[in-house]
């Protein structure tokens, strides 16, 4: 990769509506706002994001608010980045990287600093990527294991049986179950249950045994206790101020 310009600049709006690159063109904003429209696409770029205007694209841009702008132009036999509107989840690190990139001007090997520099925001976009990636597969994943709590629930399922399920640690699932839902699996587990006991307790005629045998629980005793300290009422009492 060679770093052709480096340079930082102000925009009320831009001087060429119309834009045409021979070289693939970084642009980072630290403020204001812009619109561009490409290929079809059209998208709204905002303060902490950038955009890559690939060589060879014709582009259209329009400023919505002044704007402060710093600028690598550049060749690189690979590409840099895997698309053109680039939106950073570590705003502070993405605006340190172009801090630095300022401060190269005062040294004599400003151009191979700021070149890294380049590198590092092209590491940073690369990495923000793959995590969120990993996240959305793990949102996935978490997502099979609550359904598979709603299909299994009545039946007496465990935490380690779905651990052992999706692969994980029982600390891996807590973790990203909550994560997921605000809950950890038990807790999840519980609520259904609860919600089924308060379901058949108010629409059926089912003795509480039956009840406590529906909802997963080993006999009517565990689950009158758990009933009770999850509601302040026994089965029986709920049920009778539901009729």
């Amino acid at each position: 990769m060679e770093l052709l310009v480096y340079t930082s600049i102000y925009r009320e709006k831009f001087r060429e509506k119309h834009f045409l690159c021979e070289n693939d063109l970084l642009l980072c904003l630290l403020e204001g706002a812009f619109t561009v429209k490409y290929e079809g696409k059209e998208r709204q770029v905002e303060e902490n994001q950038a955009f890559l205007f690939r060589k060879g694209v014709r582009h259209e841009r329009h400023a919505l608010r002044p704007m402060k702008l710093m600028l690598f132009r550049y060749v690189s036999e690979e590409p840099l980045f895997s698309s053109e509107h680039l939106v950073f989840s570590d705003t502070q690190r993405f605006r340190s990287t172009l801090f630095m990139a300022e401060k190269c001007a005062m040294l004599t090997d400003a151009a191979r600093l700021r070149s890294h520099l380049l590198l590092d925001l092209s590491a940073q976009y690369s990495l923000e990527q793959q995590c969120r990636i990993v996240e959305r597969e793990r949102d996935a994943e978490m997502l099979a294991a609550e359904k598979r709590i709603r299909e299994s629930v009545t039946k007496g399922i465990s935490v380690a049986s779905l651990a052992r399920e999706s692969s994980l640690s029982h600390v891996q699932l807590i973790r990203r179950f909550r994560a997921a839902f605000g809950c950890t699996p038990s807790e999840r587990i519980k609520q259904l249950r609860l919600e089924r006991a308060k379901e058949l307790l108010m629409q059926t005629a089912m003795p509480i045994k039956e009840i406590a045998y529906s909802c997963g629980f080993e006999n009517e005793y565990y689950f009158s206790n758990f009933f009770k300290k999850n509601t302040g009422l026994s089965p029986t009492d709920f049920r009778e101020t539901t009729v």
